[in-house]
């Protein structure tokens, strides 16, 4: 059985070949916010992401963990990438189809099929 990638997935792929990620360590989200021009700054406050004409934030919570916080960077990541209009302007729906996007952006973004196939392919050879 081979796996089929998703619409999603290969979207991240693109993007990520596009900026030369080829690997896991090169998933930094330092690296990823300075190459899409986005600011990241911690705050003792939920995640978010900001935009204001050119400017571009994501607002991590500075009282979670480091992990908390990578999965939150990839999570606002996606909506300033692709999402528009303001969550509590829009129908609930819409918000919600916005909200599952960013959730499964994250889980792809964060480790991509393209570099987990390359591990496995190492590990069944070693």
């Amino acid at each position: 059985m081979s796996y089929l990638t998703s619409t999603l997935e290969d979207w991240i792929t693109k993007r990520y070949v596009k900026n030369n990620i080829f690997s896991p360590n090169k998933i930094n989200i330092k690296r990823i916010a300075r190459q899409e021009r986005i600011f990241i700054h911690k705050k003792p406050m939920p995640a978010r992401y900001d935009i204001h004409g050119r400017y571009q934030a994501i607002v991590l919570d500075s009282r979670t963990k480091p992990e908390q916080q990578r999965e939150q960077f990839f999570h606002e990541l996606c909506h300033i990438l692709r999402h528009v209009g303001h969550q509590g302007m829009m129908p609930d729906a819409f918000r919600q189809l916005q909200e599952w996007d960013a959730n499964r952006f994250m889980m792809y973004a964060t480790l991509p099929y393209y570099m987990l196939k390359k591990c496995i392919w190492q590990v069944k050879n070693v």
